[in-house]
Formats: structure tokens, C-alpha cells, sequence
């Protein structure tokens, strides 16, 4: 993947890639420009670092309505998810309208809170899905863990007030519309009615939404969720470039009927997406690299 120059040996920990311009799968209204992050999963200096490229862009935008969308999956995976959380909670951008969405790994924490999920089971299930570094984030340890064992650990987080925490959960969304837009955190049925709940996974949802066959729907869905990203079809534009695995942190910019994808990663490249399985290249798989962004 080209980059037009490469990192001085004393700049920040964070380079800063932007794809070209591509034709996108919907459109927005004129006036409007959207951008959207993909799943953060614990990596708050990568979050930092894209917000603030963000904001550069933002800046430098036509005059008009601003949106930023937080795709959702802050939490689990990465070494940092209670700093996620918090920055969640307090999220705000002068001059733009900000939407947090919620993931499937929200779900598992808010199900643990509120004692959904309260047994050695829902607890298993958890830390199989990345949930060890969130409890350490949020203070407990390995050992105190395991010595008291999974429901025991949920009863003391339950019990824990946690005001930025439960702050940062209260205010996500489950989908939001923007002109020929659907944002969900992992997608829509392709052929059934958004109103048949019973068929509409929006936080867990891949297939058959990830090929799109008979797609029924008047908008395009960008989402998170299924590591695929960043990645364009005719019915969804997908922004999960797997932070926790590549080290390289997504979002897309979305103009009239363009779009392009922002990225940031604290390596000299993004060859680390070609380990992505089934990801195709964009149209025009040139990045320039930019200016790096602090850490």
C-alpha cells in the first residue's frame, strides 16, 4: 500500500493514511459530512489519535452539518477499555453533532451490571470474548479472579457505582439515519423489514448481511462488527480494520456520494491489512500518508 513519504525518526507514535476519494454506496445531502469509527475494543491512544485527525478534517471541511459516529465495541480485547469508556461518556465535538453507537461487547457488559449475565457461564463466555483486560481495566485482578471465581466477580462489579462507566452505556444508540445512510454497529437482515425486530441482530448480525444477496433496503449500512474493513459494496461501506489484531484503527469520511477512509496506526505502513481474510481492496488502493498525530 504506497505512501507518498515515510515517518521522521522523532515523530509522534501515530501515522496518520487517507485513501483516495471513491465513488460511495448512498448518498448525503449536500451540506453534510459524516464520519464514522470503527470498533475501538480498548485502544484508547489509537482513538485519541484518530479523533484528532478527525478534527483536522473537520476543520477543513465545506461549510455544513458535521456528524461523528462511534461505531461501537470500545470495550474488551485491548489494554485500555475503562479510558474508552470514559472518553465515550464525555465525547464532544464543537460544532458537531456526535452519536454513540452500541456493540455486542457493550451488550456483555451492560448485561453483567444489571445481572443478565450473573452466573460462571455468562462469565466464561465473557473472558472467552475478550472480556479479561475490561475487568482489568476496571480494577480487579487475575488472581482475585480466580480465587473467587466468575459469579463471584460479577456480584463485585455490579457492586462497584462506576458513574463513567454506566454514563458511557446510557447514552449509546442502537442505529442511526443520515440521508441514503443506516449506521449499526454490525448490520441489517438484507431481506427482511427493519421493523421485524425478530430477524434484525443490529449488534451481531454478519451473514447473509455481509454479501448483501436480495438487499430489500432504500439505504447503504455502514457498520463495524465483522473484521472486513475498510472495505466499499454496493450495499454497506464496513470501517472494522480489527484494531486489537492489525493495530490499525478505521473510520470513513462520508461526503455527498464519496467516500474515504482515514487511518491510524502506530507502525510505517498498512501492509498489517493484508492479514484481513476476504477484505477487497478498494477501487484505488492508494493511501497518501500525512502529517503523524500525537499519541
Amino acid at each position: 500500500m504506497a505512501s507518498t513519504s515515510r515517518p521522521v525518526p522523532d515523530a509522534p507514535a501515530f501515522n496518520l493514511f487517507i485513501s483516495a476519494w471513491e465513488p460511495a454506496p448512498a448518498r448525503l445531502p449536500e451540506d453534510v459530512c459524516v464520519w464514522a469509527i470503527g470498533d475501538v475494543h480498548g485502544h484508547l491512544r489509537h482513538f485519541d489519535a484518530l479523533m484528532a485527525a478527525i478534527e483536522e478534517l473537520m476543520a477543513a471541511a465545506p461549510a455544513g452539518k458535521r456528524h461523528v459516529v462511534t461505531l461501537g465495541d470500545y470495550i474488551d480485547r485491548g489494554p485500555d477499555s475503562l479510558g474508552v469508556l470514559k472518553r465515550i461518556a464525555a465525547l464532544d465535538l464543537p460544532g458537531a453533532s456526535v452519536t454513540c453507537l452500541g456493540g455486542n461487547h457493550e451488550d456483555y457488559l451492560r448485561d453483567a451490571l444489571e445481572g443478565v449475565g450473573a452466573d460462571d457461564a455468562f462469565f466464561d463466555f465473557w473472558m472467552a470474548n475478550g472480556g479479561l483486560p475490561t475487568l482489568e481495566s476496571l480494577g480487579f485482578t487475575f488472581d482475585e479472579m480466580r480465587r473467587q471465581g466468575g459469579a463471584a466477580t460479577l456480584k463485585a462489579l455490579r457492586d462497584r457505582p462506576m458513574p463513567e462507566v454506566r454514563r458511557a452505556l446510557e447514552r449509546l444508540k442502537l442505529g442511526l439515519r443520515i440521508g441514503g445512510y443506516l449506521f449499526v454497529h454490525a448490520g441489517v437482515h438484507p431481506h427482511h423489514p427493519l421493523e421485524h425486530s425478530e430477524h434484525q441482530r443490529l449488534t451481531t448480525i454478519r451473514q447473509p448481511f455481509l454479501d448483501g444477496d436480495h438487499w430489500m433496503h432504500d439505504f447503504a449500512v455502514v457498520h463495524g462488527h465483522s473484521i472486513v474493513g475498510p472495505d466499499l459494496a454496493a450495499h454497506r461501506v464496513s470501517v472494522d480494520s480489527g484494531a486489537y489484531w492489525t493495530g490499525v484503527l478505521t473510520a470513513v469520511e462520508l461526503r455527498g456520494a464519496r467516500a474515504r477512509f482515514i487511518a491510524v496506526t502506530p507502525q510505517d505502513s498498512l501492509d498489517a491489512l493484508r492479514k484481513i481474510q476476504g477484505r477487497r481492496p478498494l477501487a484505488s488502493e492508494s493511501w497518501r500518508m500525512m502529517n503523524p498525530v500525537p499519541a
